[in-house]
């Protein structure tokens, strides 16, 4: 399997449906250098081509965080370049799973805070439950992280709110451990 057959068998339909996107993330699960075909699709110019790659990313990343090994740079030039929600949430996502230096943590933090004004709600629940994750694997990160995710507290949308009490009560037991220490 090449990268156009990946690519491929994402095409057609319409943005209701994810098309053939879990097999791909079983294909790439089961041959890793695939995942350069997935990059590839995001970065491309067909919408439903870019939301099915990064959602195919996204499943197989789950299981498989290694995956996106040697590619946060691209991973993180995605998420400043690509507005379409469909792919930004999934970004968001994926950025969890990053092993990043002390600079690339500093952009991350950029690119996540710029994604809480999104438009999309689901981009932006996506973008808080990331900070998270951030916060969680470094606290340098904390502070910040806690105002922003208070903040969602007040937000317009009922998800957003939703998912920052969820991640309020997160960050408290992560405070509540750092204070034992």
């Amino acid at each position: 399997m090449d990268e156009l057959q990946i690519l491929q068998m994402l095409e057609g339909g319409d943005r209701r449906s994810v098309g053939r996107a879990a097999e791909v993330a079983e294909l790439v699960r089961a041959d890793p250098a695939l995942v350069g075909a997935l990059f590839a699709g995001m970065e491309g110019d067909d919408p439903l081509v870019r939301m099915r790659t990064a959602d195919a990313l996204e499943k197989a990343s789950n299981s498989r965080p290694e995956l996106l090994t040697g590619y946060a740079e691209r991973l993180l030039n995605l998420m400043a370049t690509q507005p379409q929600q469909e792919v930004a949430w999934h970004l968001a996502q994926l950025a969890g799973r990053l092993e990043l230096t002390e600079a690339q943590q500093a952009r991350l933090f950029e690119l996540l805070e710029s994604y809480l004004s999104h438009k999309s709600r689901i981009v932006r629940v996506h973008a808080l439950e990331a900070l998270t994750g951030l916060a969680e694997r470094s606290e340098k990160w904390l502070p910040l992280v806690w105002k922003l995710v208070n903040a969602g507290l007040e937000s317009e949308s009922p998800a957003v709110r939703a998912r920052s009490r969820k991640l309020v009560r997160r960050l408290t037991r992560l405070l509540e451990s750092e204070e034992e220490r």
